[in-house]
């Protein structure tokens, strides 16, 4: 069976590329935004942002790429009711 390749590291199909603080800041982000979930995680707005800009170098691809492959691979569940 062939894997997937998803950037520096590989991944199967159905295995975040992310690390779990990652997938935990980018499921927030998408469905509160920067602001609210930096409140939300008791970090500076910054470090939101730090934190998807390596998620978006561990993998190579953008931000709606990351929630694109993330959605529809089931790897990044976000409730029903947010923006995507």
């Amino acid at each position: 069976m062939k894997r997937r390749s998803y950037g520096p590291g590989s991944a199967s199909r159905t295995t975040a590329p992310l690390t779990a603080r990652q997938l935990e800041v980018l499921a927030l982000y998408v469905q509160v935004g920067a602001k609210e979930a930096a409140l939300r995680l008791r970090v500076s707005e910054s470090t939101i942002h730090t934190t998807l800009h390596a998620a978006r170098r561990r993998t190579g691809w953008s931000l709606e790429q990351m929630i694109y492959h993330g959605t529809s691979q089931g790897w990044l569940v976000v409730p029903d009711g947010t923006a995507a």
